[in-house]
């Protein structure tokens, strides 16, 4: 195989290989964008279901505290008669 011939197939395979990084660091780019545009989507979910909970808690410990203070008034009006 001439010299020539050998280093023309050899150039065009670093061509192949420098576009294909090209298109692989795009794409990784790209990539790490959208990861980085879904954990702060995460983020904001995590928050509102942080928030849902502890308003959850509230309402049930108020419900709680109303249903104590219904049975202690039942208890009072038992101990009446």
């Amino acid at each position: 195989m001439p010299q020539a011939d050998y280093l023309k197939r050899l150039e065009d395979k670093v061509n192949r290989a420098i576009e294909h990084i090209e298109k692989l660091t795009v794409e990784n780019e790209r990539l790490t964008e959208e990861n980085n545009h879904l954990q702060d989507s995460l983020r904001v979910c995590q928050n509102h279901l942080t928030q849902g909970r502890l308003e959850e808690s509230e309402r049930t410990g108020r419900a709680r505290e109303k249903l104590r203070s219904i049975l202690y008034k039942i208890d009072s009006l038992n101990n009446l008669e």
